[in-house]
């Protein structure tokens, strides 16, 4: 018995050796698979494919897992209600000594149905990383189903049996998925397309320079992108507590509250020569989010959440009282122009030209923008939400400066407007160390 066993099994190595060893699909044929060794030595034919019957079920398994043997008495209860209709095998690359050393431990009787030991070929044939796995092949040793083994019920196999159509779950498998890496990465970029909605937050990308921030919204695929490559960290928290690019009151300095241990990061001033790189690296930033709907202040919620956790610092407004540059009303007359003949002009040539424009889109951005780097912040104090009409002819910029602040004061005040010093309680952005 031991030397026919021995010349089965040697007989199946070498006859895979000579098959084509790739993974079988549903709709390819079985190849010729000898039965090798069986745990109750109950082998049905001489190979898979000499079974006669309408059905055969495959049901791989292995010694790690237990539900699998809790299931094995429902197969046999299948078995003998169908009787030679159908035949289940089930599959394991354990040995018998391992097979039996597990069924004895947690007390269960063997199975009556076929155990093929120590296979190999069906195993290739058939890869997959979870059991039970379950493989329905026809009476022509045709693969109907790679499927799950809940799937296996009197139902089922009854209506197969008839001839019906069945429609079960495929279970799909790849034996290749590394799951240690990103899925951004995982196959070569394979789930690239699957990937509907993503926040991400990178270091420093060297070689990138002057790429322009994206916000944009996709109503076709219902879905919008918000995408900053290569910013100082600075500017994005700027872009996410102003809920905008390149506006908003935390846009300038003047409303920044930077704590951190070096600072430096946080100056737009590149340094030169051989600290470049290191600033680059340490200063800049890049972030990117991809999210369900079309409202951007979602994403700009998301960003900062996502800032304050990843990147190395904090952010959040809070009040402070501050001394600041209130532009005030001193006999604001309205605009004398319509609505449809609003226009603003600025130029270094002609300075501010403004018809039928609020002050807060007007004259105070104007000057809040001619004064980037002063440390005063510049704010409205006229509650005025009317057009007005004005000019201001000269370039106001360094209002630091008390001379010229006076002779900008002078102008203003043609126009029914002032600039005075005054503290005021305003929010200012705040970028701390992360604790």
């Amino acid at each position: 018995m031991k030397q026919l066993f021995l010349c089965l099994a040697l007989s199946c190595v070498l006859y895979a050796k000579g098959q084509n060893m790739r993974p079988l699909m549903i709709g390819d044929t079985l190849p010729q698979v000898l039965f090798g060794e069986t745990l109750l030595d109950n082998a049905p034919a001489k190979t898979i494919n000499d079974i006669k019957a309408k059905l055969i079920i495959l049901d791989f398994w292995s010694t790690g897992c237990l539900g699998c043997i809790h299931g094995m008495p429902h197969l046999d209860s299948l078995q003998q209600a169908f009787n030679h209709n159908i035949q289940i095998v089930i599959v394991c690359n354990s040995n018998r000594k391992n097979v039996a050393s597990l069924f004895k431990r947690i007390k269960k009787e063997y199975p009556r149905v076929p155990m093929m030991l120590n296979d190999t070929l069906l195993h290739t044939l058939f890869p997959h990383t979870t059991v039970p796995h379950h493989v329905w092949i026809d009476q022509q040793g045709v693969v109907q189903f790679i499927t799950y083994d809940h799937n296996a019920t009197w139902s089922n196999i009854e209506r197969f049996l008839r001839g019906e159509q069945l429609q079960l779950a495929t279970k799909k498998e790849l034996v290749d998925f590394n799951d240690e890496v990103s899925l951004f990465s995982e196959g070569k970029g394979r789930w690239n397309k699957d990937i509907q909605f993503h926040t991400l937050y990178a270091k420093s990308l060297d070689g990138v320079e002057n790429v322009m921030p994206v916000l944009y919204t996709d109503t076709v695929n219902n879905c919008s992108t918000i995408r900053a490559i290569n910013v100082p960290i600075r500017t994005l928290f700027q872009y996410a507590y102003n809920e905008s690019f390149g506006e908003g009151e935390f846009y300038l300095d003047n409303r920044l509250d930077v704590r951190t241990k070096n600072s430096a990061f946080f100056s737009y001033e590149e340094p030169t020569d051989s600290l470049i790189n290191g600033w680059k690296q340490k200063a800049r930033a890049s972030y990117e989010a991809v999210l369900p709907g079309t409202d951007s202040k979602l994403l700009f919620m998301m960003m900062r959440r996502d800032l304050n956790m990843y990147s190395p610092f904090v952010g959040h407004v809070e009040k402070q009282k501050v001394k600041c540059l209130v532009l005030i009303n001193s006999g604001i007359e309205p605009s004398k122009g319509k609505a449809s003949d609003s226009t603003y002009e600025s130029s270094l040539e002609q300075g501010l030209i403004v018809t039928n424009y609020t002050i807060q889109n007007s004259v105070l951005s104007y000057l809040q923008n001619c004064n980037p780097q002063i440390k005063t912040p510049i704010i409205d104090g006229t509650g005025y939400a009317k057009g007005i009409d004005m000019v201001l002819k000269q370039f106001p910029n360094h209002l630091d400066d008390p001379a010229k602040l006076a002779s900008v004061r002078l102008e203003l005040q043609q126009s029914g407007l002032d600039i005075k010093e005054a503290y005021r309680e305003i929010d200012m952005l705040v970028i701390e160390d992360h604790k």
